[in-house]
């Protein structure tokens, strides 16, 4: 086997977990021989009928992109968002409804509208992810009690009565600190402030804590230069590792999947290739590529150099939403919330999402928090020379579930 080098420039990180827009039947696990030491076992493909969930995944990666800009550190929950954006579907109706099924709810070849799968609200050994859902609802206002129903049933919602009339104030720190308890306070403010008027809040937490199937050794991270944007350099602590990985060069990146514990969900790391932008990269990954980049990628021996690396995101989701295609949900004339409530009016007053990631030598802790106010419409091989990949340049990254294959987190490291 020729040797290969896989120098690390701006790249995409993407983490994957167990989680799909579709029901499923779960795909029973495979019994395997031990792998040998340093080795991972190739991440499963799973192809789902009908509009893919990657699709979303990836469209709202890329309006995140258009409205940030491309030159700052950023990560996204796709999952969280869409969270919100299905419990939001499920009390819209007319023209609201199909633009957000459109948007968030892709239909199966049968019409009949599916869901993300639901994530276990506590921590286990077998899954290092949690999800959690809670609806506060102004005391004096009349909600639709097949909506409540529907959302207890479908996403274990908690329903919390609020007097957002008189306590505004409280009520937005009660809110903020149900975020922090749920992430293990790793997000400690979502919220600044509620309007009086507003009618309910929903809210969608995830938090993640993954450790590598094979950790990196600390005294092996180094010092050394990272050569950002614009011919930018900065000097952060380097990872170091070899290791066997499933590994794929294209003409335009490279792409390695770091495993974390018992292969349930892995990072890709997508590295651009020289005289190739990291945008250019970002705005040619859709469904079609990622299945690409991982049923084209084969077990090499990698010596991996990754950046530790941190990365904190507030991101207003109006007008990633807005470029999306969904300015009705925010219109106060057009916008048709009646499936929440029959007395009053509603639209969507502010939407929002804060993500943090951290990535060691032990593994990767991500949280997320996304939230949404609604007020009345009336208000305002072993023996191969190991493949050099040095993540020293700009890189996309995702948290992706190895079993249904949809990344739960996005971002993109463009160093200090």
């Amino acid at each position: 086997m020729s040797n290969k080098l896989f120098s690390y420039i701006p790249a995409l990180l993407l983490l994957t977990m167990p989680l799909s827009l579709y029901a499923y039947t779960p795909v029973p696990a495979k019994t395997e021989t031990p792998a040998a030491a340093n080795t991972v076992a190739k991440p499963e493909t799973k192809s789902v009928s009908g509009q893919q969930p990657n699709d979303f995944v990836f469209r709202f990666h890329r309006s995140v992109q258009t409205v940030t800009g491309t030159e700052t550190n950023m990560v996204t929950s796709p999952y969280g968002v869409s969270s919100l954006g299905e419990m939001l579907t499920l009390g819209a109706a007319g023209e609201t409804q199909k633009k957000l099924q459109t948007i968030f709810v892709p239909q199966d070849g049968k019409s009949k509208r599916t869901t993300w799968l639901r994530l276990p609200e506590n921590k286990t050994d077998e899954s290092p992810i949690t999800s959690t859902n809670g609806i506060w609802i102004e005391k004096s206002f009349s909600v639709r009690q097949t909506y409540t129903e529907t959302l207890r049933s479908r996403f274990n919602v908690s329903v919390t009565a609020a007097d957002f009339e008189h306590n505004n104030v409280e009520e937005c720190n009660k809110i903020n600190s149900w975020v922090s308890q749920s992430t293990n306070n790793k997000i400690t403010k979502m919220f600044d402030s509620f309007d009086q008027q507003t009618r309910l809040v929903l809210v969608n937490t995830l938090n993640f804590q993954g450790k590598w199937a094979i950790p990196f050794d600390k005294t092996k991270t180094k010092q050394d230069k990272f050569y950002g944007l614009k011919n930018q350099t900065s000097t952060v602590p380097f990872m170091q590792n070899t290791l066997r990985l499933n590994y794929l060069k294209s003409d335009k990146y490279q792409t390695a999947a770091i495993p974390y514990s018992r292969n349930q969900y892995s990072m890709i790391i997508v590295l651009p290739n020289d005289k190739i932008s990291l945008s250019e990269v970002e705005n040619t990954l859709n469904e079609t590529a990622l299945t690409k980049m991982l049923n084209d990628s084969t077990i090499e021996n990698i010596e991996l150099v990754l950046p530790t690396f941190t990365i904190e995101s507030e991101i207003n989701l109006k007008p990633v939403l807005v470029n999306m295609g969904a300015e009705i949900i925010f219109d106060r004339q057009k916008a048709e919330f009646t499936g929440i409530s029959e007395t009053e009016g509603l639209c969507v007053d502010q939407i929002t999402q804060n993500v943090i990631i951290r990535v060691d030598e032990s593994g990767t802790e991500a949280a997320a928090g996304s939230g949404a106010a609604v007020v009345p419409k009336s208000n305002t091989s072993n023996e191969a020379k190991p493949i050099n990949f040095r993540a020293d340049r700009p890189f996309l990254f995702l948290i992706r579930d190895n079993v249904n294959g949809v990344p739960v987190f996005t971002g993109r490291y463009v160093g200090k």
